[in-house]
């Protein structure tokens, strides 16, 4: 049987436990730039996430997906972040990193 090189992108590690749990931070809330699913994430100083800025930059993980209230009220969850969506004020967004 010949192996085939068929990229897959970012694929979570499993724990001990044989699941793969992904850790939740925040997006601030207009955050400009879009996030998609499978897309490499930094943390910023202020303790949200963004897309990878630079090469040079320390990876944080991988993003997996988010989930906020808009600001017309309607819960969302979304394998991405678009770029510059605003949230009902007093919200977060909850970010899952892998």
């Amino acid at each position: 049987m010949a192996l085939t090189s068929a990229p897959a992108g970012f694929r979570p590690v499993l724990n001990q436990t044989g699941q793969s749990h992904a850790n939740t931070y925040a997006i601030a809330s207009a955050y400009g730039t879009q996030i998609s699913s499978g897309d490499p994430v930094m943390l910023a100083t202020d303790g949200t996430i963004t897309a990878l800025a630079a090469t040079t930059s320390p990876i944080l993980g991988v993003f997996a997906g988010c989930e906020y209230i808009d600001a017309t009220g309607k819960p969302t969850v979304s394998k991405h972040w678009p770029a510059g969506q605003t949230i009902l004020a007093g919200t977060t967004v909850t970010a899952f990193v892998y």
